[in-house]
């Protein structure tokens, strides 16, 4: 790789989201997901077929097949990962894979993904801003109105996850 390459590439530094603003979304979305399990602890909507299909894969059977299906089996591989990693990380406490690879349980997974995918947007945000701010002149309207994208962009992410 040529000097200059690897010298851009040391000045590109990846912002994150303050590690408070992460706990408190992670806070926040675990919340919802309480709830849901409290208020819904049955399957909905498309849960009875995506849960059956996860615990499968828990259990390590990933040829069995429900043709009803048409998700891709990466979502299932995700869930039963997900639910063996938290199986070893809880095992002390006497959790099994019956309750990791629970539909409440998995449900928990989405806030877990949920604050991964705000945490990648405000990466690529912060980068689209500062390269855009090295590429433009430092106008105070321009860099305001780049304020106002992001917080918009921001906004609306989170609305549209809840």
């Amino acid at each position: 790789m040529a000097p200059a390459a690897v010298a851009a590439l040391q000045q590109q530094r990846v912002h994150w989201l303050p590690a408070s603003w992460t706990v408190g979304l992670m806070t926040v979305f675990l919340g919802i997901t309480s709830f849901v399990a409290v208020n819904a602890p049955e399957n909905y909507m498309d849960e009875p077929f995506h849960v059956p299909m996860t615990q499968l894969y828990c259990r390590g059977d990933f040829l069995t097949w429900d043709p009803k299906v048409t998700t891709f089996p990466g979502l299932y591989v995700l869930g039963a990962v997900y639910a063996w990693a938290s199986k070893l990380l809880l095992g002390w406490t006497g959790v099994g894979l019956d309750v990791t690879c629970s539909g409440p349980f998995l449900r928990s997974l989405n806030a877990l993904l949920a604050v991964a995918t705000i945490q990648v947007a405000y990466a690529v945000s912060m980068q689209l801003q500062h390269q855009q701010q090295r590429s433009s002149s430092s106008s105070s309207s321009s860099s305001r109105l780049r304020q106002l994208d992001v917080g918009s962009a921001a906004v609306a992410l989170v609305v549209g996850l809840l």
